[in-house]
């Protein structure tokens, strides 16, 4: 029996989350531009998608599944 996968899975609702994530930064970092550095509050939304990214990494590794990137090489360093 053959598995079949639609070509919007996991595309569409990972595009709506990071949507929704892009478009909840603006009015909560406007509450927050008056009581903190503006380069504080840059790079705490930085560290926020650095984390995010890292968790996402680590959960794909935990249930298994293979990277979607092609490893770097020697090679590729120059």
């Amino acid at each position: 029996m053959e598995k079949s996968y639609s070509h919007l899975w996991p595309g569409v609702p990972l595009a709506l989350g990071a949507a929704i994530l892009f478009g909840a930064a603006a009015p909560v970092s406007n509450l927050l531009i008056g009581a903190v550095d503006p380069w504080l509050l840059a790079g705490v939304l930085y560290l926020g998608a650095g984390l995010g990214l890292a968790a996402m990494t680590a959960m794909r590794r935990l249930i298994g599944l293979p990277s979607a990137e092609a490893s770097l090489q020697r090679g590729d360093l120059p």
